[in-house]
């Protein structure tokens, strides 16, 4: 079985070349377009990675791993997109719930 890999990004065209590259790599690949897409795809697939924009309509990254967890206790591997919203994320003190990666 190959692992699942969530990807949650705005910009469709940019959702679109990672989810291409996650399946070159052999990994199967389901896109959310906002954060509250993502967040129910997240809660309902159990992605092996969540690969999210930071910046989003609705929820961003950060938020969307945070209410899976307090709201469903599902602990999300994430990555963000956006490694300078994460760093000012950190710096307020706002816990993340699982692994966090920026990028």
């Amino acid at each position: 079985m190959r692992s699942l890999v969530l990807i949650v990004e705005d910009e469709v065209d940019a959702a679109d070349v990672l989810a291409l590259m996650f399946e070159h790599w052999g990994y199967d690949t389901v896109i959310g377009n906002d954060g509250f897409e993502g967040y129910h795809l997240a809660i309902s697939m159990l992605p092996d990675l969540v690969l999210a924009d930071y910046a989003m309509p609705g929820l961003n990254g950060a938020e969307l791993a945070k209410k899976a967890c307090r709201e469903h206790g599902h602990r999300i591997n994430s990555v963000h997109i956006d490694e300078r919203q994460v760093r000012i994320h950190q710096r307020a003190g706002r816990s993340f719930c699982g692994t966090q990666k920026a990028i």
